[in-house]
């Protein structure tokens, strides 16, 4: 699974969700769903964390089964992944777009200075885009 690969199946199955307190957005979680058993989404977290140190955790769907999420810290990291790809097809930009310029990066443990603010919306209000 290449990055064009996670890239489609983002693209697919994913979404990005606005984290907000008192309409302020603080963050945001990345999340893909897959609809699987426990044991079967621990294999793809797995995945992530060996080929792309990105850390995803297990979404309970409900009735026994689960997506991947993570959270702004690791998003980030993921969304610099699929990019290039998702920037590609305008319909799908909306997946990748987040502005988190109001936000310390000493509260992310990010360093800001390698992320690419140019395509990001600064306009959204904290609605969830799903």
């Amino acid at each position: 699974l290449n990055a064009l690969g996670i890239a489609i199946w983002y693209m697919d199955d994913g979404a990005i969700s606005f984290r907000k307190t008192k309409g302020k957005i603080h963050g945001f979680y990345i999340r893909i769903s897959t609809c699987i058993p426990k044991e079967n989404i621990q294999i793809i977290i797995d995945y992530f964390k060996e080929m792309w140190n990105i850390n995803f955790y297990p979404f309970n769907e409900g009735r026994g089964t689960f997506s991947l999420c993570c959270g702004t810290r690791e998003g980030i990291k993921f969304i610099k992944i699929v990019e290039p790809y998702v920037n590609q097809i305008p319909s799908m930009r909306y997946k990748i777009q987040y502005d988190l310029s109001t936000i310390s990066h000493k509260d992310l443990g990010v360093d800001f200075a390698y992320c690419n603010f140019e395509t990001q919306n600064t306009d959204l209000i904290g609605e969830d885009i799903v």
